[in-house]
Parts: C-alpha cells; sequence; structure tokens
C-alpha cells in the first residue's frame, strides 16, 4: 500500500508546486502594477500616510505563502521518494502550518480584501495620479502608458480631457475612425483599475484556499504513508521475533 501513496504523493506535491509558482507569479505582477499607479499620486499628500491598504498587503502574503508551499513540497517530494521517517514527519508538521496559512490568507482576502474599502483606495488613487498630470510633465507620459496598457481614458472617460486635446493614448491607431470617436467608445480608468483589483484580490484568494485544499489531501496522504511504513517495519520485527533461533552444530 505504500507503493501506491508515494506516487499520489508526489503528484500532489507536484500540482500544489505549480498552483503556488503560478499564484507568486501574479502577486509579483499585480504589485508591480499597482507600485506603477502609486507611485504617480502626489508625493507630498502621502507623505505622512501610514495606512496599510489590503491591495498592497494582500500581494506580499500570497507570494510569501507560495515560496513556503513550494519548499515544502520539495521537502515532500524527497521524504516520498526516500521514504525517510524523518523527512515525512517534518514534512507533516510543516505542511500543517502551511495549510492553516494558506486558507487563513484566502478567506482574509475575501472578507477584508474584496470590499469597497479597496474600491475607494484604488479609485483615489487613479484620480489622484491624473490630477498630477497638470503639475508633473513626467506623470503625462506615465499615465497615457497606463492608457493604453488598460485601454481606458482619463479617469471617468474621454470627457475628463474636455479643456484641451484627446491623449494618443486614448486612441486606438490601428481604427481609422478618428481619436475623438475611438476614444469615446473607452471607459475611464477607474472603471476598469477597480474591477481588475477586485478581480486580482477575489481570484488569488480563491487560489490560495484551493492550495490549503490540496495540500491538505497531501496530508493525509503522507500520513497513510507514515502509517504504512510503520505497520510494514512492525510487521518484518513480528516476522523475525517469530523465527525459532537456529543454533549452530
Amino acid at each position: 500500500m505504500a507503493s501506491a501513496h508515494k506516487p499520489i504523493s508526489t503528484i500532489l506535491n507536484v500540482l500544489q508546486t505549480i498552483l503556488s509558482v503560478i499564484l507568486a507569479g501574479i502577486s509579483i505582477w499585480f504589485f508591480i502594477e499597482l507600485k506603477s499607479l502609486t507611485d504617480l499620486r502626489n508625493r507630498d499628500r502621502y507623505l505622512l500616510d501610514f495606512s496599510v491598504y489590503w491591495p498592497q498587503v494582500l500581494p506580499w502574503i500570497f507570494f510569501v505563502i507560495s515560496v513556503f508551499v513550494i519548499c515544502v513540497s520539495l521537502c515532500g517530494i524527497y521524504g516520498a521518494c526516500s521514504g525517510r521517517k524523518a523527512a515525512v514527519i517534518t514534512y507533516i508538521t510543516f505542511l500543517s502550518i502551511v495549510i492553516v496559512a494558506a486558507f487563513a490568507a484566502g478567506v482574509m482576502g475575501l472578507v477584508c480584501g474584496d470590499t469597497k474599502s479597496t474600491d475607494d483606495f484604488v479609485s483615489e488613487t487613479v484620480r489622484d495620479a491624473y490630477s498630477q498630470m497638470k503639475v508633473r510633465k513626467d506623470i503625462i507620459v506615465a499615465f497615457g502608458k497606463l492608457e493604453s496598457r488598460l485601454r481606458c481614458c482619463g479617469t471617468s472617460g474621454a470627457s475628463d480631457y474636455t479643456s484641451g486635446k484627446i491623449p494618443d493614448s486614448c486612441c486606438d491607431k490601428n481604427e481609422l475612425v478618428e481619436c475623438e470617436n475611438s476614444a469615446s467608445r473607452r471607459l475611464g480608468c477607474v472603471e476598469v483599475v477597480v474591477p481588475y483589483s477586485r478581480m486580482f484580490i477575489r481570484y488569488t484568494s480563491i487560489g490560495s484556499i484551493a492550495i490549503a485544499v490540496v495540500c491538505l489531501a497531501s496530508l493525509i496522504v503522507a500520513i497513510l504513508l507514515l502509517r504504512s511504513s510503520r505497520s510494514k517495519k512492525d510487521r518484518l520485527k513480528s516476522e523475525a521475533e517469530k523465527e525459532p533461533l537456529k543454533l549452530p552444530l
């Protein structure tokens, strides 16, 4: 029975490693995207703002958990292949911690991060970045890149540029229609960034819970593997004790 547990344990560890790599990659991507946006804000206004916002914290939480899961999974693969009791016990101990941490992070993301406070933080950040274009020329280029990348225009739409010319970042260069017509079909960046932020928090939280479920299955298999190895040793010991002692003639 132990021979069946080993490949199952290896497959589950590989699966949770793949899921963790994906979660870590998405977390890094979102943090970079969010930082590129928060860097456009009024620095003097947020100089003394030491508040912690969930969209800024959750990517780090998910990243740390992902790295932890990867390390524990490698330990699990080694324990399953080598069959060493100490490695399996160490794996079970740390895997139990991982399960609690991943599940708690997922629930925390859904309860605390997927809320209106995230919408307020992200929308205020976008509006503040847009307002900085009037005083900082470098923000014009950076915000234009944001508009091109997310296919949005202004904060609430092309109507934000009524006082001046609509920038090329709001236009679709591949279309033959005029820039004003192309920009008028785009949503404001607030209407785009806010749902994207919510989507990231929701999906990564569900991903963290999914990793916890896979780790729970790995924990059950690891316990069965440990018990089967112990029973095998007990059986061999019992058979050895039952053998009659052969004395030399």
